[in-house]
């Protein structure tokens, strides 16, 4: 007996990929098959190796070209539902979700659609007139989406780490799934210099942060990335993060008290709307990265009144969906359960 299946678009940015590998696997601990769309980014390689699933993908051939890409999606979606026709497609930005989302409106397919960010993006605006629902993070702020099924259920994350008694870090800096350059290069030199440091820079980055550091700091250790972040939280006291959902709904469930640097150059400037968020609720401090101040940073970081007052404020952000136990919870209502 073949069992339901779920199409998944994730593709593209650890934003999209990780909220989707989490509610996929919790469809899968259900009963569904679940399938899951990337957009043949070089990215997602290492993503799915690292959290060991596989993707179908547009060939390299096709990258340069969204068209090629597009007619190739559509192509291969029409063959796998010979095969085994979705129940639903679930889309969580980018190309891919674009791709499935059209195929699903086609086809009449139930379409449910996850949007991170505190501005929807393109993709979701333009899809989710024709969604069935609508699962949100952030109270969404100047752009708008046009359906009347909206449920704030925070992000899909993975499951929180247990915490240590003693911190193996003083500081974790995140640059996001790619690194950041200004984190690598403008921050190092400005940090408490007896702190233990564990700095993520992105793949084939560390040199940036290391030519920043020049041995400022004698027990930093910088790594290109690392499947596990939810694991480095709870061995960290201070989170220094960009400000991208999954990145902070992880530092929400894991209640780090956290500065966040918006990336200037986010499509809708969503990240400093993400940022601005948490900061009205006392969740994070956030800095510009034009405005990087070694005195402020160290007066963030050693006050212990403002350590512990935005612990509980990202804590009670609600942002963070733990395995997507929200979401999944009005999903089950939305889908026919697969039969036992």
């Amino acid at each position: 007996m073949t069992l339901p299946t779920i199409w998944i678009a994730c593709g593209g940015t650890g934003g999209h990929f990780l909220p989707g590998v989490v509610v996929g696997r919790s469809l899968e601990g259900q009963g569904f098959t679940v399938l899951y769309f990337g957009e043949g980014k070089a990215i997602e390689e290492d993503l799915c190796k690292a959290q060991n699933i596989d993707m179908i993908r547009p060939p390299k051939s096709h990258l340069g070209s969204r068209f090629k890409k597009l007619r190739w999606m559509l192509k291969e979606l029409s063959l796998r539902k010979k095969e085994n026709p979705p129940q639903a497609v679930l889309g969580f930005g980018g190309f891919s979700s674009a791709s499935l989302g059209l195929w699903a409106t086609l086809h009449r397919t139930p379409l449910f659609l996850f949007e991170q960010n505190a501005v929807p993006g393109r993709v979701n605006r333009m899809l989710s007139p024709f969604a069935k629902a609508v699962f949100l993070t952030f109270p969404l702020v100047s752009k708008k989406l046009r359906n009347a099924n909206l449920h704030l259920t925070g992000n899909p994350i993975r499951p929180a780490s247990p915490k240590p008694e003693k911190k193996d870090y003083d500081l974790l800096v995140l640059g996001g799934s790619q690194g950041a350059l200004a984190l690598n290069r403008d921050l190092p030199p400005l940090l408490p210099k007896d702190w233990r440091i564990l700095h993520i820079a992105g793949p084939g980055r560390r040199e940036e942060v290391l030519n920043a550091d020049r041995g400022l700091h004698p027990h930093l250790e910088v790594i290109d990335s690392h499947p596990d972040v939810p694991s480095l939280l709870a061995r960290s006291r201070w989170v220094i993060s960009r400000s991208g959902a999954t990145s902070l709904s992880e530092i929400a469930q894991s209640g780090n008290p956290c500065i966040t640097v918006p990336l200037p150059t986010s499509r809708d400037d969503h990240q400093r709307h993400n940022a601005a968020y948490l900061e009205a609720r006392q969740g994070v401090v956030v800095l510009e990265e034009s405005a990087f101040d070694g005195d402020s940073l160290k007066g963030a970081l050693l006050n212990p009144d403002l350590t512990l007052a935005l612990s509980s404020g990202i804590r009670q952000s609600g942002i963070a969906d733990e395995e997507g136990q929200g979401c999944m919870e009005i999903l089950k209502t939305l889908l026919s359960p697969p039969p036992s």
